[in-house]
Formats: C-alpha cells, structure tokens, sequence
C-alpha cells in the first residue's frame, strides 16, 4: 500500500485556480523518501543547478521538515536530526 494524499488545489481570492509556485511562495518539504528531500531541494536552493529546465526564484522561502542527508545541511529545517539512544532495538539486539 502506497501513501498518496490527495492534491491540494490552491485558488485565490476570487475562486481561480493558482497554477504553480511562484515567487515570494514559501514551500515546506515534506517527503517520506530520503531521496527526495535531497535532489528537489538542489533543484529550488542551488544556483547551478543545470539537470532540467526550471524556473529561477528571487524571493522563495523554503524548508524542510527535517535534514535527511548531509547534502541538504544548508537549507532551514524545522526539526533538528537526534541520535537516539535505549531504544528498544538497542535492547532486544
């Protein structure tokens, strides 16, 4: 079984749909893949980044929820990464 939420259609004031992110949007990252939260990121934040056709931001404000991989350390994360210990896999190994 697969985790799909439903899409999310943005519309504005008058009902019309919002196609897109656009500049001065803010975006939070929330994939439940590792892989994702480390090439989209490359895609919105690096400057150089050449691998497809994208729109270029001035003003984009964005986030992760949490930082999956070294890679992405410079882009703001809403949780920090812990190391947890006494877990119960700890116990039981």
């Amino acid at each position: 079984m697969h985790y799909r939420p439903e899409p999310i259609v943005l519309s504005d004031e008058k009902g019309y749909r919002v196609e897109g992110v656009l500049d001065s949007d803010g975006v939070i990252l929330g994939c439940r893949r590792g892989e994702g939260h480390i090439h989209l990121p490359d895609a919105v934040v690096e400057a150089g980044f050449d691998r497809f056709p994208r729109r270029r931001f001035r003003q984009l404000a964005f986030a992760a929820l949490m930082v999956y991989h070294e890679q992405c350390r410079n882009v703001p994360a809403a949780f920090a990464l812990r190391t947890l210990q006494g877990t119960p896999g700890e116990a039981v190994s």
